[in-house]
């Protein structure tokens, strides 16, 4: 499956990396309003682990905002 289905609070033991933000940033980074190359540059996204996640990493946020979009358009 490739797309986002859930995202819990936490670090599952399974997870190739984590993305770190506070809760303002998280979102911005789903509702749209923030990107997460700009989050990464401005220090406001950490993300660890396997270096080659981040095209997933980039995949479930924008999954999440068109999410939200689409719900607020209705």
């Amino acid at each position: 499956v490739d797309e986002a289905v859930a995202a819990d609070m936490g670090i599952n033991a399974r997870c190739a990396a984590v993305a770190d933000c506070d809760i303002d940033v998280f979102a911005a980074l789903v509702t749209g309003q923030a990107v997460i190359d700009q989050a990464v540059a401005d220090g406001n996204l950490v993300i660890s682990g396997d270096p080659t996640s981040g095209p997933q990493i980039n995949a479930a946020f924008r999954q999440l905002a068109e999410i939200s979009q689409s719900r607020a358009v209705v």
